[in-house]
């Protein structure tokens, strides 16, 4: 089928498309034009907003979320759970979804709020929707990394985990999230939800622990670097086969040393 373009409709959708769409319903599995998922988004969202089946509505929107894995249907996907959840007071609704894939105004809430609690390789993880860019020792020495970021917890919080902070959420300033069925009524298609990443005791305490850990493990590394030794990639270079023999054949570097050794012991002495 042709793709569906952006903003889908059923009703601009042609013959084959309508087709494939149907058929696509049966199965849901991933698929490249993301037309079709918005267009099931779309019809989900307006199952919950009307209060019709709202359950299987979640099952299946949790079913989308977990298999397309696209920046903008993330967004919206999750947009649409954390709604459905506070709409019917049911936070049971988010419960095994793909933590990573939400944003992170919403990521932070949800886990706190669920949780009651960060634990360091969810800090690390979500470093640079932080705001942390420099992930270098993050990647270089990831180990040494997190052992500093936990001792920092312990010095700050007494505990190896970032806690819920006591902080009313009246207090917080809010961000607008949007879904994606722009038929909703605006006031119902527009949530506002507490952006904790701009909060002083969360978003800017989560900075802090980075930035004191990152220093940590800089100094540290001044004096015990080589007892660490830093992340690298392995490369490994596809051996070239002989056809004819069948056997692996030599590389240009062993070739050109066995000329120059060839050359070595055949100079008159």
């Amino acid at each position: 089928a042709s793709e569906t373009g952006y903003y889908p409709s059923y009703d601009n959708l042609t013959p084959e498309q309508r087709c494939f769409f149907i058929k696509w319903l049966k199965s849901i599995d991933s698929i490249d034009d993301l037309g079709y998922a918005f267009l099931l988004l779309y019809c989900l969202e307006r199952h919950i907003y009307q209060n019709d089946n709202v359950d299987e509505a979640i099952k299946i929107l949790k079913e989308l979320h977990t298999t397309f894995d696209n920046s903008s249907f993330n967004y919206y996907s999750s947009v649409a759970l954390v709604w459905a959840a506070h709409k019917y007071h049911k936070t049971e609704y988010l419960n095994g979804i793909d933590m990573s894939k939400l944003p992170i105004s919403i990521r932070l809430f949800v886990e706190l709020e669920l949780r009651e609690r960060l634990d360091s390789d969810e800090i690390i993880e979500m470093a640079s929707k932080l705001g942390w860019k420099n992930s270098r020792y993050i990647k270089n020495y990831p180990k040494l990394f997190k052992k500093k970021l936990e001792s920092n917890l312990v010095k700050v919080y007494g505990t190896n985990y970032f806690p819920k902070p006591k902080t009313s959420l009246e207090s917080i300033n809010s961000t607008s999230l949007l879904l994606s069925n722009y038929s909703l009524p605006n006031d119902e298609r527009t949530l506002l939800f507490p952006d904790l990443t701009s909060n002083k005791d969360i978003g800017e305490s989560l900075y802090n622990l980075l930035e004191k850990s990152h220093n940590d493990v800089k100094k540290y590394l001044r004096t015990h670097k080589d007892q660490y030794v830093a992340n690298k990639k392995k490369t490994t270079t596809k051996k070239r086969i002989n056809p004819k023999t069948g056997y692996p054949m030599s590389t240009d570097k062993q070739i050109k040393n066995a000329y120059q050794n060839y050359r070595d012991v055949s100079k008159p002495s």
